[in-house]
């Protein structure tokens, strides 16, 4: 039996092995750093094809995230695929996040490089320690004149900004570039549907989810003590005034109300980025009730995993830009953000139309090589009334993705009562993968 330390450096050795048996893919092909290269639509986001729109507020603000490809993906690909492999020397031998970086990320010099690139040319940067994407903060202007390209306002069923000429970067390592999200915002989230009838009142209690899953014959082993779970959202957005989405006493106060007597609470904490709001209590002032949803999902989560620290993530706005930011801050802010540490899930309730975001997609492939789980919510998308799928539910590979949760019909029975102690049937018909999947990663399975 060997410990820790050493079980890690078996683990790498492994790794390394492999790189030198994939040294011809390890390679990076040297970059023209300095012509001013045209980028793909499908890189960029670039509407083709646009003969009506509108002129824009050239001053306005927006945000922007630059995704960099992994160098040695075929390992990669091969690593994520032995994770799964009983057979595997490697199977469910997760590696830590400076394992990652060093294997399969751009290296310091070049990702700098980049990141300067922007700051030199008057925008704000933000950088990430695995270094796979960097977040770019400036206005239309800036963006059009650094781009040498035009946005308009585009009316198709919705409103949206896009880059409708040809999108070209002159800056350093064009080769390294995977994706732009955010030069084209037409992307719109909505939320999942909620635990609640039609005249207001709730149905379902955290700890009836207990009953219903069978978590107590779980918790009997233990509590998921130091383990963090991410939930991925965004603040009320009343153009222009912005609203929290949650009040962190307010669901302490239904655990205390709700959760078993003599049961470990989990803490919550809210992580703003991209200029939301702090958690407060403006949230009972959001006109759009965005916080209805924020809470309902601190809630659940924390009423099936006691003691654990649960930690929603939330950018300004629905945008596709800041769904994927989320996802870069809870990987990469565990040291600077003490309660992000010990990640063993992320979970995100909004959906949009089917779509590929190859950022969304990188960080998959991250989540899965260091054991982190990835959850969408569905609602019944592709099941029941509705044939339509749901981005970023439908995000899933053949070795990594996301799990959609969401299809299942449930009927409890019993005397209602607000702590379960009345539950005492539980039925479920189930048209997709459900939330019974959440005991088996809390115990690392």
């Amino acid at each position: 039996m060997y410990n820790g330390n050493m079980k890690r450096i078996v683990i790498l050795s492994l790794i390394v092995i492999m790189v030198f048996l994939f040294t011809a893919l390890s390679s990076t092909s040297a970059m023209n750093n300095n012509e001013n290269n045209a980028l793909p639509p499908s890189i960029s986001g670039q509407i083709s094809n646009i003969i009506h729109y509108s002129n824009i507020n050239e001053k306005e603000k927006v945000t922007i995230m630059i995704t960099l490809k992994y160098k040695n993906q075929e390992l990669l690909n091969k690593y994520l695929n032995d994770l799964q492999n009983p057979s595997s020397p490697l199977y469910h031998k997760y590696m830590s996040q400076s394992e990652f970086i060093k294997l399969f990320s751009v290296n310091s010099n070049e990702y700098y490089s980049i990141a300067n690139y922007f700051i030199q040319n008057g925008f704000n940067v933000v950088t990430y320690s695995d270094r796979v994407s960097i977040s770019i903060t400036g206005s239309y202007y800036q963006f059009s004149e650094l781009f040498n390209t035009k946005f308009g306002l585009l009316s198709a069923g919705s409103s949206y900004i896009a880059s409708v000429s040809q999108v070209y970067y002159s800056g350093p390592h064009i080769n390294y570039i995977s994706n732009i999200v955010g030069l084209n915002n037409e992307f719109r989230s909505k939320i999942a549907p909620m635990f609640i009838n039609s005249n207001g009142s709730q149905l379902l209690y955290g700890s009836d989810l207990q009953v219903a899953y069978q978590l107590k014959q779980l918790y009997s082993r233990g509590y998921p003590i130091n383990s963090t779970i991410v939930i991925i959202l965004w603040a009320g957005n009343a153009f222009p005034i912005l609203y929290s989405p949650l009040v962190p006493s307010d669901i302490t106060n239904y655990f205390n109300n709700t959760l078993p007597t003599g049961e470990p609470k989990p803490k919550i904490y809210g992580y703003p980025i991209g200029g939301a709001p702090y958690p407060g209590p403006s949230a009972a002032n959001d006109p759009i009730q965005t916080n209805f949803e924020s809470t309902l999902d601190l809630e659940m989560a924390g009423s099936t995993a006691p003691v654990a620290n649960i930690v929603e993530v939330y950018g300004p706005s629905s945008n596709e830009t800041y769904l994927d930011e989320a996802f870069a801050a809870a990987l990469n802010n565990g040291s600077s953000f003490f309660p992000l540490k010990n990640l063993v899930a992320i979970n995100n309730s909004r959906g949009e139309q089917d779509c590929n975001d190859s950022t969304w997609m990188q960080y998959e492939e991250e989540a899965a090589a260091r054991g982190i789980t990835v959850f969408a919510g569905s609602g019944d998308d592709g099941n029941a009334n509705s044939s339509d799928s749901l981005f970023p539910a439908t995000m899933a590979y053949n070795n990594f993705g996301t799990l959609a949760v969401g299809g299942a019909e449930m009927t409890l029975s019993g005397n209602p009562t607000e702590n379960s102690t009345g539950t005492t049937v539980y039925y479920h018909r189930q048209y997709g993968i459900i939330l019974s999947i959440i005991p088996s990663v809390l115990r690392g399975e």
